[in-house]
Parts: structure tokens; C-alpha cells; sequence
């Protein structure tokens, strides 16, 4: 789903609460999921995830690729071409930065 109207976001109320959390994200039959391994900081955090269309995931052509040092989003969706899928993980207000070991 578009993340701005993303209806689909799972919040773990964690707090200032170090630990390995895992989001038992799937698709279908396939489980995806995603390990946030919090280790300093104090924040809720929210995580959601999109796939991309698949008619619409192609690589780009070399005289792209050999100029790309990041993706950026453009208004085109032409990022799209390159991404299976997004992940959007937010620290919702706290009293410090979250810091954390992430695993896709």
C-alpha cells in the first residue's frame, strides 16, 4: 500500500526497552520477516512494508545503472524499477534516538 495511506502498520509500544523484536510480516504462503535488534534509545516504533508491482519491476538500462549512486524517489515511480519491496520504520516521538541492528 501507499505509505501515505498505509492502513496496514504494526506498532510495538517498546519504549526504552532494548531487545530483538521480530515482525512476523507474510505475503501469502511466504513469510517475511523482519528483525529490529533495538540497543540504545527510547521510542515506540511503528514498521509496515509494500511490494512493489511486479508488471513494473525491471532493471534499469546500463546508462542508468552506471550514473545511480542511491535511489531517489521520483515523481515518476521510475525507483520502482529496481525495488521488490519497501520497508517504512518509524520512531515515533521519544526522549532519545533509537539505535538498532535491522535484518531483512
Amino acid at each position: 500500500m501507499n505509505a501515505a495511506t498505509n492502513t496496514s502498520i504494526l506498532q510495538w509500544n517498546i519504549g526504552a526497552t532494548n531487545g530483538t523484536y521480530v515482525i512476523p510480516f507474510g505475503v501469502s504462503s511466504t513469510y517475511i520477516p523482519f528483525t529490529f535488534a533495538k540497543t540504545a534509545g527510547s521510542s515506540n516504533m511503528q514498521f509496515s512494508t509494500r511490494a512493489t508491482a511486479a508488471n513494473t519491476n525491471l532493471p534499469w538500462s546500463s546508462s542508468v545503472t552506471s550514473m545511480q549512486t542511491d535511489i531517489t524517489i521520483y515523481a515518476d515511480g521510475s525507483e520502482e524499477s529496481v525495488i521488490d519491496r519497501w520497508w517504512d520504520i518509524t520512531a515515533l516521538a521519544g526522549s532519545t534516538s533509537v539505535t538498532a541492528n535491522l535484518t531483512f
